[in-house]
């Protein structure tokens, strides 16, 4: 028969696992637990570090986003107020051209006129000499002179 199964080795036997289960507990709460305790402890007091890091940093990080967002905004408005300055600068600089290439427009047309006019009278007196100088010849072939025929 086997030794463990034995009626009279069951005191000794229960002795025994008793003692080993006491060793184990004893070296599993004084220096296993504490150790387990401790690293834990540990671990969960760095993670509490990283959380609260972390939750730092993504309020600076909203707040430089909001700052970048807000500094965008300044410039795009600052870029669309340039926009209109420049555009009614140009507006300004090419209504003044404008009148001005209209006023040259006029004084050069006026000057043609002028041209125009003298060249006409010019042609006129021309045409009107040569008009007396036919009549005059056209008289005399008719025999007409001096108001005598």
């Amino acid at each position: 028969m086997l030794p463990q199964l034995v009626v009279s080795t069951f005191p000794s036997q229960i002795f025994w696992v008793l003692v080993g289960f006491l060793c184990v507990f004893i070296f599993m709460t004084a220096i296993v637990s504490p150790r387990l305790q401790n690293t834990l402890d540990q671990r969960k007091c760095h993670l509490d570090r990283m959380c609260s890091e972390a939750a730092k940093l993504q309020n600076e990080s909203l707040k430089l986003s909001e700052a970048a967002q807000q500094e965008l905004n300044d410039a795009y408005a600052e870029v669309v107020e340039s926009e209109k300055a420049i555009e009614s600068q140009l507006k300004c600089r090419s209504q003044k051209k404008k009148d001005e290439v209209y006023q040259n427009s006029l004084v050069k047309m006026k000057a043609e006129r002028e041209k125009i006019a003298e060249m006409f009278c010019d042609a006129f007196a021309e045409v009107s000499s040569d008009v007396d100088g036919v009549i005059d010849l056209a008289l005399e072939k008719v025999g007409y002179t001096n108001g005598r025929c």
